[in-house]
């Protein structure tokens, strides 16, 4: 696990300006953390709750934080469904490319 990347960042095919990163948890707000204080960085990043501010650097494509249905901000998306969870989960994806949001129902 500690080989695995801490997140994957990716050119934004809608907005050059914003990069697309993908993370454990919403990370926007902390990005300037990792040249920073990376050890506060890997906190956020594998820990953070809140949604990311409209003035984030980056499109954060994120999890961690259990929602209902995928959430979609103007620069963020949220697409822990709880596929984990017994009672109410379901399996979300989110396609960069068309920004098309996929979900099963319960699994």
């Amino acid at each position: 696990m500690k080989r695995l990347p801490l997140y994957i960042k990716m050119d934004n095919p809608h907005n050059p300006a914003l990069p697309i990163v993908i993370s454990h948890a919403s990370i926007g707000d902390f990005w300037d953390l990792e040249k920073i204080n990376y050890k506060h960085f890997e906190f956020y990043i594998m820990t953070n709750r809140r949604r990311p501010s409209a003035d984030s650097p980056i499109f954060n494509i994120y999890g961690h934080t259990n929602v209902p249905s995928v959430v979609i901000g103007q620069n963020f998306v949220n697409l822990d469904t709880g596929c984990g969870r017994k009672d109410s989960g379901m399996l979300s994806a989110y396609c960069v490319e068309t920004q098309e949001v996929f979900e099963c129902g319960k699994i």
